[in-house]
Protein backbone atom coordinates (compact mmCIF):
# COMPACT_ATOMS: atom_id res chain seq x y z
CA UNK A 1 0.00 0.00 0.00
CA UNK A 2 1.52 3.22 -0.90
CA UNK A 3 0.81 6.87 0.80
CA UNK A 4 1.26 10.01 -0.54
CA UNK A 5 1.39 13.56 1.22
CA UNK A 6 -1.67 15.76 1.92
CA UNK A 7 -0.99 19.67 3.01
CA UNK A 8 0.97 21.90 2.70
CA UNK A 9 4.43 22.85 3.94
CA UNK A 10 2.98 24.69 7.22
CA UNK A 11 0.86 21.79 8.42
CA UNK A 12 4.28 19.44 7.71
CA UNK A 13 6.27 21.97 9.94
CA UNK A 14 3.33 22.02 12.59
CA UNK A 15 3.66 18.35 12.75
CA UNK A 16 -0.52 18.23 11.57
CA UNK A 17 0.19 15.55 9.40
CA UNK A 18 -2.69 13.78 7.28
CA UNK A 19 -2.29 10.72 5.19
CA UNK A 20 -4.41 8.96 2.36
CA UNK A 21 -4.45 5.93 0.24
CA UNK A 22 -2.23 7.39 -3.19
CA UNK A 23 -3.87 6.14 -6.10
CA UNK A 24 -0.85 5.15 -7.45
CA UNK A 25 -0.34 1.20 -7.13
CA UNK A 26 3.43 0.31 -5.58
CA UNK A 27 5.84 -2.01 -7.34
CA UNK A 28 5.53 -4.90 -6.34
CA UNK A 29 9.41 -5.95 -6.97
CA UNK A 30 10.50 -3.14 -4.68
CA UNK A 31 13.81 -4.77 -2.73
CA UNK A 32 13.16 -3.84 0.84
CA UNK A 33 15.76 -2.40 3.25
CA UNK A 34 17.66 -4.88 5.34
CA UNK A 35 17.29 -4.67 8.79
CA UNK A 36 14.41 -1.95 8.58
CA UNK A 37 10.54 -3.18 9.08
CA UNK A 38 7.79 -2.48 6.37
CA UNK A 39 5.40 -1.83 9.01
CA UNK A 40 6.85 1.47 10.49
CA UNK A 41 9.36 3.64 10.27
CA UNK A 42 11.95 3.02 11.87
CA UNK A 43 12.27 4.64 15.78
CA UNK A 44 11.83 4.14 19.61
CA UNK A 45 8.53 4.14 18.99
CA UNK A 46 5.78 3.28 16.45
CA UNK A 47 5.10 7.48 16.40
CA UNK A 48 8.08 8.79 14.88
CA UNK A 49 9.55 12.67 16.33
CA UNK A 50 9.19 13.60 12.29
CA UNK A 51 5.32 12.67 12.25
CA UNK A 52 2.30 10.17 12.81
CA UNK A 53 2.40 6.91 13.43
CA UNK A 54 3.09 5.16 10.10
CA UNK A 55 2.09 1.90 9.64
CA UNK A 56 2.29 -0.83 5.92
CA UNK A 57 4.67 1.84 4.55
CA UNK A 58 8.13 1.28 3.11
CA UNK A 59 10.82 3.57 4.11
CA UNK A 60 11.85 4.33 0.59
CA UNK A 61 8.80 5.70 -0.69
CA UNK A 62 8.58 8.05 2.80
CA UNK A 63 12.09 9.11 1.96
CA UNK A 64 10.56 10.70 -1.24
CA UNK A 65 7.90 12.50 -0.22
CA UNK A 66 9.47 13.89 2.88
CA UNK A 67 12.16 15.03 1.04
CA UNK A 68 10.26 17.09 -1.60
CA UNK A 69 8.44 18.83 1.47
CA UNK A 70 11.38 19.45 3.52
CA UNK A 71 12.32 21.11 -0.13
CA UNK A 72 10.10 23.25 -0.08
CA UNK A 73 9.91 24.70 3.17
CA UNK A 74 12.23 27.01 5.90
CA UNK A 75 15.37 25.36 7.83
CA UNK A 76 12.81 23.92 10.19
CA UNK A 77 12.73 20.85 8.05
CA UNK A 78 16.80 20.32 7.32
CA UNK A 79 16.38 17.40 10.18
CA UNK A 80 13.79 15.80 7.85
CA UNK A 81 15.91 16.52 4.99
CA UNK A 82 19.25 14.67 6.37
CA UNK A 83 16.90 11.77 7.48
CA UNK A 84 15.66 11.23 4.09
CA UNK A 85 19.71 10.79 3.11
CA UNK A 86 20.07 8.55 5.62
CA UNK A 87 17.44 5.98 4.24
CA UNK A 88 17.82 6.93 0.91
CA UNK A 89 21.97 5.53 1.50
CA UNK A 90 20.52 2.66 2.64
CA UNK A 91 18.21 1.68 0.03
CA UNK A 92 21.35 1.81 -2.38
CA UNK A 93 22.31 -1.27 -0.47
CA UNK A 94 18.70 -2.91 -0.52
CA UNK A 95 20.36 -6.18 -2.98
CA UNK A 96 22.54 -7.31 -0.05
CA UNK A 97 21.95 -9.11 3.37
CA UNK A 98 22.45 -7.58 6.43
CA UNK A 99 25.18 -10.07 7.05
CA UNK A 100 26.73 -8.50 3.39
CA UNK A 101 26.37 -5.32 4.98
CA UNK A 102 28.14 -5.74 8.18
CA UNK A 103 31.05 -8.41 6.40
CA UNK A 104 31.83 -5.09 4.29
CA UNK A 105 31.78 -2.53 6.56
CA UNK A 106 34.30 -4.61 8.98
CA UNK A 107 36.14 -5.14 5.47
CA UNK A 108 36.43 -1.27 5.04
CA UNK A 109 37.80 -0.86 8.13
CA UNK A 110 40.05 -3.48 8.48
CA UNK A 111 41.24 -2.05 5.21
CA UNK A 112 42.13 1.46 6.56
CA UNK A 113 43.45 0.29 9.98
CA UNK A 114 46.29 -1.98 7.67
CA UNK A 115 46.64 1.17 5.44
CA UNK A 116 47.44 3.48 9.01
CA UNK A 117 49.86 0.41 9.83
CA UNK A 118 51.62 0.43 6.77
CA UNK A 119 52.21 3.80 7.02
CA UNK A 120 53.56 4.39 10.19
CA UNK A 121 55.70 0.77 10.33
CA UNK A 122 57.60 3.52 7.40
CA UNK A 123 58.19 6.18 10.01
CA UNK A 124 61.26 7.37 11.97
CA UNK A 125 60.36 7.38 15.56
CA UNK A 126 61.59 10.82 16.00
CA UNK A 127 59.62 13.28 13.29
CA UNK A 128 60.36 17.16 13.54
CA UNK A 129 57.30 19.51 13.65
CA UNK A 130 55.26 19.21 10.74
CA UNK A 131 52.43 22.78 10.06
CA UNK A 132 49.05 22.45 9.05
CA UNK A 133 47.17 25.50 8.16
CA UNK A 134 42.73 26.08 7.14
CA UNK A 135 41.74 29.43 6.45
CA UNK A 136 38.53 30.36 5.44
CA UNK A 137 36.14 33.98 5.72
CA UNK A 138 35.88 33.40 8.81
CA UNK A 139 38.89 31.42 10.47
CA UNK A 140 43.03 31.19 10.38
CA UNK A 141 43.72 28.04 12.26
CA UNK A 142 47.06 26.33 12.40
CA UNK A 143 48.19 22.47 13.50
CA UNK A 144 50.79 21.43 14.19
CA UNK A 145 52.58 17.99 14.96
CA UNK A 146 55.76 16.35 16.04
CA UNK A 147 56.74 12.39 17.02
CA UNK A 148 59.31 11.96 19.68
CA UNK A 149 59.47 8.13 20.45
CA UNK A 150 56.55 7.58 22.20
CA UNK A 151 54.99 10.76 23.10
CA UNK A 152 53.15 12.73 20.29
CA UNK A 153 52.99 16.44 20.57
CA UNK A 154 50.47 18.93 18.60
CA UNK A 155 50.37 22.74 18.68
CA UNK A 156 47.38 24.16 17.56
CA UNK A 157 45.36 27.62 17.51
CA UNK A 158 45.12 30.80 15.52
CA UNK A 159 47.28 31.75 13.11
CA UNK A 160 49.92 34.63 14.56
CA UNK A 161 49.42 33.48 17.76
CA UNK A 162 51.67 31.06 20.53
CA UNK A 163 48.55 28.61 20.86
CA UNK A 164 47.89 25.50 22.63
CA UNK A 165 50.00 22.09 23.05
CA UNK A 166 48.86 18.95 23.77
CA UNK A 167 51.47 15.87 25.12
CA UNK A 168 50.22 12.68 24.84
CA UNK A 169 52.07 9.30 25.74
CA UNK A 170 51.60 6.03 24.08
CA UNK A 171 52.21 2.57 25.65
CA UNK A 172 54.46 1.84 22.66
CA UNK A 173 56.05 3.57 19.52
CA UNK A 174 54.11 2.01 17.20
CA UNK A 175 51.19 2.84 18.82
CA UNK A 176 52.24 6.91 18.68
CA UNK A 177 52.99 6.27 15.06
CA UNK A 178 49.47 5.00 14.04
CA UNK A 179 48.37 7.47 15.97
CA UNK A 180 50.08 10.44 14.03
CA UNK A 181 49.19 8.67 11.03
CA UNK A 182 45.70 8.85 11.95
CA UNK A 183 45.42 12.76 12.98
CA UNK A 184 47.61 13.65 9.82
CA UNK A 185 44.52 12.16 7.65
CA UNK A 186 41.86 13.48 9.85
CA UNK A 187 43.39 17.19 9.74
CA UNK A 188 43.66 16.74 5.54
CA UNK A 189 40.09 15.86 5.15
CA UNK A 190 38.88 18.37 7.14
CA UNK A 191 40.60 21.01 4.66
CA UNK A 192 44.02 21.47 6.63
CA UNK A 193 46.68 22.17 3.87
CA UNK A 194 50.36 21.03 5.16
CA UNK A 195 52.68 24.29 4.94
CA UNK A 196 56.39 23.28 4.22
CA UNK A 197 58.25 25.20 7.29
CA UNK A 198 61.15 27.76 5.89
CA UNK A 199 64.72 26.67 6.14
CA UNK A 200 65.86 28.38 9.55
CA UNK A 201 68.72 30.22 8.98
CA UNK A 202 70.68 31.17 12.42
CA UNK A 203 71.34 35.06 12.53
CA UNK A 204 73.91 36.23 15.27
CA UNK A 205 73.66 39.17 17.28
CA UNK A 206 76.68 40.79 15.52
CA UNK A 207 74.67 40.55 12.12
CA UNK A 208 71.28 42.02 13.82
CA UNK A 209 73.04 44.62 14.92
CA UNK A 210 74.89 45.33 11.37
CA UNK A 211 71.38 44.98 9.75
CA UNK A 212 69.78 47.86 12.55
CA UNK A 213 72.71 50.24 12.03
CA UNK A 214 70.26 52.81 9.73
CA UNK A 215 67.36 52.56 12.49
CA UNK A 216 69.20 53.59 15.71
CA UNK A 217 68.51 57.14 15.28
CA UNK A 218 64.77 55.74 15.45
CA UNK A 219 65.19 53.53 17.75
CA UNK A 220 67.27 55.70 20.02
CA UNK A 221 64.38 58.37 19.74
CA UNK A 222 62.37 55.83 21.30
CA UNK A 223 64.51 55.17 23.81
CA UNK A 224 64.61 58.50 25.12
CA UNK A 225 61.06 58.77 25.71
CA UNK A 226 59.73 55.43 25.38
CA UNK A 227 56.18 56.35 26.61
CA UNK A 228 55.35 58.84 24.02
CA UNK A 229 53.65 57.32 21.06
CA UNK A 230 55.77 59.90 18.48
CA UNK A 231 58.44 57.85 18.67
CA UNK A 232 56.80 54.73 17.49
CA UNK A 233 54.47 56.54 14.62
CA UNK A 234 58.03 58.09 13.45
CA UNK A 235 60.14 55.06 12.47
CA UNK A 236 57.03 53.18 11.53
CA UNK A 237 56.57 56.02 8.42
CA UNK A 238 60.24 55.06 7.69
CA UNK A 239 59.96 51.79 7.99
CA UNK A 240 57.13 51.86 5.35
CA UNK A 241 58.56 54.01 3.12
CA UNK A 242 62.00 52.03 3.06
CA UNK A 243 59.69 48.71 1.89
CA UNK A 244 60.05 46.89 5.56
CA UNK A 245 56.64 45.55 6.19
CA UNK A 246 57.52 46.02 10.09
CA UNK A 247 56.12 49.61 9.52
CA UNK A 248 52.77 48.30 8.49
CA UNK A 249 53.12 46.01 11.38
CA UNK A 250 53.64 49.01 13.44
CA UNK A 251 51.05 51.35 12.51
CA UNK A 252 48.69 48.37 12.85
CA UNK A 253 49.62 48.33 16.35
CA UNK A 254 49.39 51.67 16.85
CA UNK A 255 45.80 51.98 15.45
CA UNK A 256 44.84 49.63 17.47
CA UNK A 257 45.25 51.77 20.66
CA UNK A 258 43.49 54.71 19.29
CA UNK A 259 40.19 54.67 21.28
CA UNK A 260 38.47 56.37 18.77
CA UNK A 261 38.85 53.11 16.12
CA UNK A 262 35.29 51.56 15.46
CA UNK A 263 34.59 48.49 17.00
CA UNK A 264 33.38 46.54 13.92
CA UNK A 265 36.98 47.41 12.05
CA UNK A 266 38.88 46.24 15.13
CA UNK A 267 39.02 42.51 13.96
CA UNK A 268 40.00 43.22 10.80
CA UNK A 269 43.32 45.22 11.92
CA UNK A 270 44.07 42.30 14.09
CA UNK A 271 44.12 39.46 11.78
CA UNK A 272 46.23 41.75 9.56
CA UNK A 273 48.58 42.45 12.12
CA UNK A 274 49.01 38.29 13.04
CA UNK A 275 49.51 37.77 9.02
CA UNK A 276 52.08 39.70 9.47
CA UNK A 277 53.57 38.78 12.86
CA UNK A 278 53.32 34.91 11.24
CA UNK A 279 55.19 35.84 8.20
CA UNK A 280 57.72 37.55 9.29
CA UNK A 281 58.04 37.32 13.11
CA UNK A 282 61.29 35.18 12.71
CA UNK A 283 63.43 38.19 11.23
CA UNK A 284 62.21 40.19 13.50
CA UNK A 285 63.30 38.43 16.52
CA UNK A 286 66.89 38.03 14.79
CA UNK A 287 68.92 35.69 16.87
CA UNK A 288 66.42 35.24 19.54
CA UNK A 289 63.66 33.55 17.12
CA UNK A 290 65.28 29.76 17.74
CA UNK A 291 64.79 29.97 21.26
CA UNK A 292 61.37 32.16 20.91
CA UNK A 293 60.14 29.85 18.04
CA UNK A 294 61.54 26.39 16.98
CA UNK A 295 61.81 24.49 20.22
CA UNK A 296 58.10 23.31 20.80
CA UNK A 297 56.45 23.22 24.01
CA UNK A 298 59.76 24.68 24.89
CA UNK A 299 59.53 27.74 23.31
CA UNK A 300 59.94 30.51 25.24
CA UNK A 301 56.07 32.99 24.80
CA UNK A 302 56.95 36.10 23.66
CA UNK A 303 54.42 39.36 22.27
CA UNK A 304 55.06 42.90 20.46
CA UNK A 305 54.41 46.14 21.70
CA UNK A 306 53.89 49.05 18.63
CA UNK A 307 55.90 46.69 16.39
CA UNK A 308 58.86 45.89 18.83
CA UNK A 309 59.91 43.33 20.80
CA UNK A 310 57.90 43.38 24.26
CA UNK A 311 58.00 40.43 26.36
CA UNK A 312 59.64 37.28 27.09
CA UNK A 313 58.15 34.47 30.05
CA UNK A 314 61.42 31.95 30.54
CA UNK A 315 60.03 28.70 32.12
CA UNK A 316 63.56 27.87 32.31
CA UNK A 317 66.21 30.06 31.52
CA UNK A 318 69.15 28.56 29.85
CA UNK A 319 72.71 29.99 29.69
CA UNK A 320 72.19 29.87 25.96
CA UNK A 321 69.71 32.05 25.79
CA UNK A 322 70.85 34.36 28.80
CA UNK A 323 73.91 35.13 26.65
CA UNK A 324 71.66 35.71 23.23
CA UNK A 325 69.48 38.11 25.24
CA UNK A 326 72.49 40.04 26.51
CA UNK A 327 73.99 40.26 23.24
CA UNK A 328 70.76 41.32 21.08
CA UNK A 329 69.68 44.80 20.27
CA UNK A 330 66.54 43.89 21.22
CA UNK A 331 66.86 43.73 24.51
CA UNK A 332 66.90 47.46 25.43
CA UNK A 333 62.84 47.39 24.13
CA UNK A 334 62.02 44.87 26.53
CA UNK A 335 59.22 45.94 28.96
CA UNK A 336 58.02 42.54 30.48
CA UNK A 337 60.70 39.72 31.63
CA UNK A 338 59.80 36.58 33.46
CA UNK A 339 61.72 33.49 34.47
CA UNK A 340 60.08 31.00 36.48
CA UNK A 341 63.27 29.14 36.91
CA UNK A 342 67.23 28.55 35.69
CA UNK A 343 68.96 25.47 33.71
CA UNK A 344 71.83 24.03 35.65
CA UNK A 345 74.10 22.85 33.37
CA UNK A 346 74.49 18.79 33.25
CA UNK A 347 78.06 19.47 31.19
CA UNK A 348 80.91 22.12 30.81
CA UNK A 349 80.59 24.20 28.22
CA UNK A 350 82.72 27.36 26.28
CA UNK A 351 80.65 30.29 25.22
CA UNK A 352 83.17 32.82 23.62
CA UNK A 353 86.09 31.76 25.00
CA UNK A 354 84.75 31.21 28.60
CA UNK A 355 84.25 28.15 30.15
CA UNK A 356 81.32 27.54 32.41
CA UNK A 357 81.62 24.26 34.48
CA UNK A 358 78.84 21.75 35.29
CA UNK A 359 76.43 21.51 38.08
CA UNK A 360 75.76 25.24 38.55
CA UNK A 361 73.50 28.11 37.32
CA UNK A 362 74.80 31.09 35.32
CA UNK A 363 71.13 32.10 33.83
CA UNK A 364 71.24 35.52 36.07
CA UNK A 365 74.71 35.91 36.43
CA UNK A 366 75.07 36.02 32.56
CA UNK A 367 72.08 38.58 32.39
CA UNK A 368 73.69 40.92 34.47
CA UNK A 369 74.91 44.06 32.40
CA UNK A 370 72.28 43.92 29.88
CA UNK A 371 70.38 47.19 29.07
CA UNK A 372 67.13 46.47 30.63
CA UNK A 373 66.45 50.68 30.72
CA UNK A 374 62.95 49.94 29.24
CA UNK A 375 61.73 47.01 31.79
CA UNK A 376 58.38 47.58 33.13
CA UNK A 377 58.18 44.26 34.93
CA UNK A 378 60.19 42.10 36.32
CA UNK A 379 59.18 38.81 37.73
CA UNK A 380 61.62 35.67 39.37
CA UNK A 381 60.11 32.40 40.44
CA UNK A 382 56.92 33.89 39.36
CA UNK A 383 54.99 33.62 35.63
CA UNK A 384 52.51 36.37 34.52
CA UNK A 385 49.09 35.91 35.88
CA UNK A 386 50.03 32.31 37.83
CA UNK A 387 50.89 32.70 41.12
CA UNK A 388 50.22 28.84 42.11
CA UNK A 389 53.78 27.65 40.80
CA UNK A 390 54.68 25.69 43.37
CA UNK A 391 58.19 26.32 45.14
CA UNK A 392 60.54 28.58 43.56
CA UNK A 393 62.83 26.96 41.44
CA UNK A 394 65.92 29.96 41.13
CA UNK A 395 69.17 28.67 42.19
CA UNK A 396 71.49 31.06 42.02
CA UNK A 397 69.80 34.49 43.63
CA UNK A 398 73.03 36.61 44.41
CA UNK A 399 72.62 38.77 40.77
CA UNK A 400 68.27 39.51 41.54
CA UNK A 401 69.41 43.02 42.82
CA UNK A 402 72.23 43.34 40.50
CA UNK A 403 69.44 42.91 37.57
CA UNK A 404 66.77 45.18 39.53
CA UNK A 405 69.55 47.48 39.51
CA UNK A 406 69.69 47.69 35.62
CA UNK A 407 65.58 48.93 35.66
CA UNK A 408 65.18 52.53 36.30
CA UNK A 409 61.57 52.37 34.58
CA UNK A 410 60.64 49.83 36.83
CA UNK A 411 56.72 49.53 38.14
CA UNK A 412 56.62 45.86 38.51
CA UNK A 413 58.52 43.54 40.89
CA UNK A 414 57.74 39.71 41.94
CA UNK A 415 60.28 37.92 43.40
CA UNK A 416 59.71 34.40 44.55
CA UNK A 417 62.68 33.25 45.65
CA UNK A 418 65.50 33.00 48.63
CA UNK A 419 67.27 36.42 48.57
CA UNK A 420 68.97 39.44 49.81
CA UNK A 421 65.74 41.78 50.09
CA UNK A 422 68.21 44.56 51.89
CA UNK A 423 69.98 44.60 48.91
CA UNK A 424 67.05 45.37 47.02
CA UNK A 425 65.75 48.46 49.44
CA UNK A 426 68.57 50.28 48.61
CA UNK A 427 68.00 50.39 45.19
CA UNK A 428 66.55 53.59 43.67
CA UNK A 429 63.15 52.43 41.81
CA UNK A 430 61.40 55.61 41.43
CA UNK A 431 58.86 54.36 39.43
CA UNK A 432 57.35 51.19 41.34
CA UNK A 433 54.53 50.97 42.72
CA UNK A 434 53.95 47.37 42.82
CA UNK A 435 56.17 44.86 44.78
CA UNK A 436 55.45 41.07 45.32
CA UNK A 437 57.79 39.13 47.11
CA UNK A 438 58.95 36.34 49.89
CA UNK A 439 59.45 38.42 53.62
CA UNK A 440 60.37 37.30 56.71
CA UNK A 441 59.92 38.90 60.03
CA UNK A 442 63.77 39.74 60.17
CA UNK A 443 63.38 41.62 57.07
CA UNK A 444 59.79 43.56 58.24
CA UNK A 445 62.03 46.23 59.87
CA UNK A 446 64.11 46.87 56.57
CA UNK A 447 60.71 47.52 54.54
CA UNK A 448 60.10 50.10 57.07
CA UNK A 449 62.81 51.81 57.32
CA UNK A 450 63.09 51.97 53.68
CA UNK A 451 60.88 54.52 52.41
CA UNK A 452 59.43 52.04 49.91
CA UNK A 453 56.37 51.73 51.12
CA UNK A 454 54.54 55.32 50.95
CA UNK A 455 54.95 54.82 46.96
CA UNK A 456 53.91 51.36 46.66
CA UNK A 457 50.45 51.41 45.77
CA UNK A 458 50.24 47.07 45.68
CA UNK A 459 52.17 45.23 48.39
CA UNK A 460 52.37 41.31 48.00
CA UNK A 461 53.85 38.66 50.43
CA UNK A 462 54.10 35.37 48.53
CA UNK A 463 55.02 33.46 51.31
CA UNK A 464 52.82 32.48 54.66
CA UNK A 465 52.56 35.58 57.22
CA UNK A 466 52.15 35.09 60.96
CA UNK A 467 50.30 36.91 63.16
CA UNK A 468 53.37 38.59 64.66
CA UNK A 469 54.47 39.59 61.00
CA UNK A 470 50.91 41.33 60.24
CA UNK A 471 51.27 43.12 63.49
CA UNK A 472 54.73 44.88 62.35
CA UNK A 473 53.65 45.34 58.88
CA UNK A 474 50.12 47.00 60.22
CA UNK A 475 52.75 49.44 62.36
CA UNK A 476 55.08 50.25 59.19
CA UNK A 477 55.17 53.75 57.92
CA UNK A 478 53.09 53.79 54.99
CA UNK A 479 51.12 50.62 55.26
CA UNK A 480 47.93 52.56 55.72
CA UNK A 481 48.66 54.22 52.46
CA UNK A 482 48.53 51.10 50.43
CA UNK A 483 46.09 50.65 47.60
CA UNK A 484 46.02 46.57 48.04
CA UNK A 485 47.75 44.43 50.07
CA UNK A 486 48.09 40.71 48.78
CA UNK A 487 48.67 38.39 51.24
CA UNK A 488 48.77 34.60 51.61
CA UNK A 489 45.88 32.31 53.25
CA UNK A 490 44.23 35.06 55.68
CA UNK A 491 42.29 32.39 57.15
CA UNK A 492 46.11 30.87 58.86
CA UNK A 493 46.00 33.95 60.80
CA UNK A 494 44.16 35.08 64.07
CA UNK A 495 40.55 36.90 64.69
CA UNK A 496 42.92 39.79 66.20
CA UNK A 497 45.18 40.06 62.97
CA UNK A 498 42.46 40.13 60.58
CA UNK A 499 40.85 43.05 62.21
CA UNK A 500 43.91 44.57 62.67
CA UNK A 501 44.17 44.70 58.65
CA UNK A 502 40.70 45.87 58.33
CA UNK A 503 41.27 48.99 60.47
CA UNK A 504 43.89 49.99 57.88
CA UNK A 505 41.14 50.48 55.34
CA UNK A 506 43.69 48.74 52.55
CA UNK A 507 42.07 46.56 50.07
CA UNK A 508 42.52 42.66 51.15
CA UNK A 509 43.66 40.20 48.40
CA UNK A 510 43.99 36.44 49.28
CA UNK A 511 46.61 34.90 47.17
CA UNK A 512 46.06 31.02 46.74
CA UNK A 513 49.73 29.44 46.67
CA UNK A 514 50.61 25.68 46.21
CA UNK A 515 53.87 24.75 48.65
Amino acid sequence: MHFAWEGGIESFKNRQLKWRPSTTPSSANVNRVPGLSDTRMPGPTARNRYGPSLRSVRPYKIIVQCEHAASEGPSGSKKIHRRAKYFRLESRHAHLSSDNIVATRESASSGGEQAVSDQATELADTIPPRRFEYSDDRSYKFWTIALDGDVLITRYGKIGSQGQTRQVEFPSTDSAKREYVKRIEQKTKAGYEERKLPKKKIVTADEVWQRLHDHEPFLQAILDDPDEVAGYAIYADWLVESGDPRGEFSQLQLNLEDPSLALFRRPKVENAAKRLRQKHARRWLGNLAPWLMDYGISSYPYDFYRGQLSSISCYVLSLKFAHELRRSPYCRLLRELSIYSTEVLRESIVIDGRRFEANRDYGLETLVGADFSNMREFRIGVLPAEFASGPSEIQNTAFIADLVESMPRLELLQVRADFDLSRLLQLDLPRLNSLHTTLTLRQIPLLAHSGLLPQLQTLGILNPLSDRMIEELVKSRGFDELGEFACHEVSRISKHSKELLDSTGVVINVLSLSN
